[in-house]
């Protein structure tokens, strides 16, 4: 691109109302350039016009003046097409500016608006419905109260509903089965008893006393065969509590009559703005309790047998 058109092309950017601060900005860095490019070409037309009148060939220094001449034009058309640029870019600036305080305050007025409609459309409703379970709540638990003082033969106590909201329940020890076996162990130590894939695999000696190739050590530990009682059983698991979901936030009051506690001026107004903080953040913290699956335990008690405890 040359010179001319480019000048051209930074021109017709700069006269054109719709531009934007950003391709104004562009151009700008474009035309400084071109600023200091003309200069330097200027400097060199005026040094080689001040050689050429030392010249005796007058046509010579008319050409070099004329040069100059259109170098200066250049140059002073560049440094008025950076000024104008700054002056556009400056008004693009400021019309940008106001554009976005336009189209924010538009979005906060229509906000309003329908955050205005819902609330008489939804809190009202709402807030019956919220002041009904928490009656219903108050009643449950006098109700539940009462039953706990005078509960029915075999009944366990109630929870209340709130509990109900945070506990997991507990349960007492569940037997499956009971039975008496016999097992190889090492010889003096009960509490060392062979996995039961390795119980068939001793060379029984006689009696009840056997030998044992334990992997990787000894190939004839002495092992003895010992009487036990295995019990499979559910064990006891006491209740869990989490977080209740009503200790989230407190929701502060909507009095028609009181000042706007949401704007943001003032006590009332900054402690609900932080109420709600609090609620946002909070909101999803509470997750019920879910039911742990229960496992079977399986415990060997040693019994007395013919080589005692």
């Amino acid at each position: 691109m040359g010179l001319t058109k480019k000048v051209a092309d930074l021109l017709g950017l700069a006269k054109k109302s719709t531009s934007t601060a950003a391709e104004l900005q562009s151009a700008l860095e474009s035309a400084k350039a071109d600023a200091e490019a003309t200069q330097a070409d200027l400097e060199s037309a005026e040094a080689a016009y001040l050689a050429s009148l030392t010249d005796l060939d007058e046509a010579a220094s008319a050409r070099a003046d004329d040069a100059r001449s259109a170098a200066r034009r250049s140059a002073d058309r560049a440094v008025a097409l950076v000024e104008l640029i700054e002056s556009r870019l400056a008004d693009a600036i400021a019309r940008e500016a106001q554009a976005a305080k336009r189209a924010a305050y538009d979005a906060a007025k229509a906000a309003s608006a329908k955050a205005s409609a819902d609330l008489v459309r939804i809190y009202p409703k709402a807030a019956i419905q919220i002041r009904d379970v928490l009656l219903a709540v108050a009643q449950a638990e006098v109700d539940v109260q009462a039953a706990n003082e005078d509960l029915p033969e075999g009944a366990e106590r109630l929870h209340g509903p709130e509990t109900q909201l945070i506990l997991a329940p507990g349960y007492e020890r569940e037997d499956i089965s009971s039975e008496e076996i016999e097992l190889w162990c090492v010889d003096g130590d009960r509490s060392r008893v062979l996995p039961d894939d390795q119980q068939k695999k001793v060379r029984r000696i006689e009696g009840n006393r056997a030998l044992y190739a334990w992997p990787g050590g000894d190939p004839n530990l002495n092992v003895t065969l010992r009487k036990f009682r295995k019990e499979v059983y559910y064990p006891h698991r006491s209740p869990d509590r989490a977080k209740s979901p009503l200790a989230v936030t407190v929701l502060p009051d909507l009095n028609t009559h009181a000042p706007d506690i949401w704007n943001s001026n003032g006590t009332s107004g900054s402690y609900a703005l932080a109420t709600m903080k609090s609620l946002i953040r909070k909101g999803g913290e509470y997750v019920k309790p879910a039911e742990k699956e229960r496992e079977l335990q399986t415990d060997l008690i040693p019994l007395l047998d013919d080589f005692g405890i």
